[in-house]
C-alpha cells in the first residue's frame, strides 16, 4: 500500500537533506516523496535535484512563483498516486519506523486519519524541552482545545476519506484549517501514542512569533462554521493554555 508523502520547501538548504534522508531510511519501503519547491532563493533546489537523482521514489517540482506552503502541498496532493497521503515539513524529521507503525495502526483500527506524538528539537537538531503526547481519538472539539495534530505526523487514508481535500491558500495555519475541515465532516483522527517525529523549532519561523500565531489562530477559530461562536471562543481559551503547556513539558 503506497504512501504519498507531501513536502513543500522554501529556503531550507540547511535542513532538507536530513529531512529527506529520514524518509529514505524508513523501514516501510512503498512510498513516493512529492516535493514542490516554492521559489527558494538559497541552494534548496540544488540539494533537492541531487537527492532526487539518487532515488526514483523522489519527485521534485519547481513552482514558477512563490505561493505559500498550502498551494505547494495542494500541488503535491494532485500528483499523488498512493492510497495514503502523509505530510512532512521540510525541516522536521521522522523516526525510521514511523510509516510502518502508523500504517499498521491505521489498518488495524480502520482509521481515516491518524497522527502521532512528537518531540521538539532545536535549530541545530539537539533535543529541546517540550513535545506533544497525543490522545487516542480526536474530534473537532478536542482538536480545537489542544491542536495536537502535528502536520509532520498526520496521514490520511483516501479510501476512507472520500471527499476531495485541499489546503486553504493562506500563508499560516492552513494545516489547522484542513484538520478542522475534515473533522467538521464527522471524521476522527486517531492518535498513536509513540513519538515518531521531531518538530524543529526555528527562531525566525512564523510559528516562533507567539503573539502573531495567537492572532492568526484566533482568526481561524472564528471561521469554524460547524460550531456556535461561544464554543469557538471557549475552545480557543483552552488552546492558549495548552499551547503554553506543550512548551514546558
Amino acid at each position: 500500500m503506497k504512501v504519498s508523502i507531501v513536502m513543500p520547501t522554501y529556503n531550507v538548504d540547511e535542513f532538507v537533506a536530513e529531512t529527506i534522508n529520514s524518509v529514505i531510511n524508513q523501514s516501510y519501503l512503498d512510498w513516493e516523496l512529492l516535493i514542490v519547491d516554492d521559489c527558494s532563493k538559497d541552494n534548496t533546489r540544488e540539494v533537492l535535484a541531487e537527492l532526487a537523482s539518487k532515488d526514483t521514489r523522489i519527485q521534485v517540482f519547481f513552482s514558477s512563483e512563490n505561493n505559500g506552503a498550502g498551494i505547494s502541498r495542494n500541488m503535491c496532493i494532485e500528483k499523488a498516486t498512493g492510497r495514503f497521503i502523509a505530510f512532512l515539513d521540510s525541516d522536521d524529521l521522522w523516526e525510521k519506523d514511523k510509516l510502518k507503525l502508523q500504517i499498521e495502526h491505521m489498518i488495524s483500527i480502520n482509521a481515516p486519519v491518524s497522527h502521532t506524538s512528537f518531540k521538539f528539537i532545536s535549530d541545530d537538531g539537539s533535543k529541546r524541552k517540550g513535545g506533544v503526547r497525543v490522545s487516542k481519538c480526536v474530534g473537532l472539539i478536542s482538536l480545537l482545545k489542544n491542536t495536537e495534530i502535528g502536520t509532520s505526523t498526520a496521514i490520511i487514508d483516501t479510501q476512507l476519506v472520500r471527499e476531495e481535500f485541499r489546503f486553504t491558500p493562506i500563508r499560516a495555519r492552513q494545516d489547522l484549517r484542513l484538520w478542522i475541515d475534515l473533522l467538521s465532516l464527522g471524521y476522527k483522527s486517531y492518535g498513536l501514542e509513540v513519538p515518531l517525529a521531531k518538530y524543529r523549532v526555528r527562531p525566525n519561523s512564523v510559528s516562533s512569533n507567539k503573539l502573531k500565531m495567537l492572532i492568526i489562530t484566533f482568526n481561524v477559530y472564528i471561521r469554524v462554521k460547524a460550531l456556535p461562536l461561544y464554543k469557538r471562543v471557549y475552545c480557543y481559551l483552552f488552546y492558549v493554555v495548552n499551547a503554553v503547556k506543550k512548551r514546558k513539558n
